[in-house]
């Protein structure tokens, strides 16, 4: 129920539930994206990424947009 309050689908609570990184990257152009804290540098380096900073903290998926 958490969940579609939330507006998420995912068969798991607890990756949602868990903190996430709102993050720019520098690949062949500019990046947005949204990870998991426990995804930080693997997401940046698995999307070519050679640049990334983080922008903001959020305590679980929703909040990060």
């Amino acid at each position: 129920m958490r969940e579609l309050l939330l507006g998420m689908k995912s068969g798991s609570g607890s990756i949602i539930l868990t903190p996430h990184y709102v993050y720019l990257s520098k690949t062949s152009g500019l990046k947005v994206g949204v990870t998991r804290a426990t995804q930080i540098p693997t997401r940046w380096i698995d999307q070519g990424a050679v640049e990334a900073v983080i922008i903001a903290e959020t305590p679980y998926r929703g909040a990060a947009g």
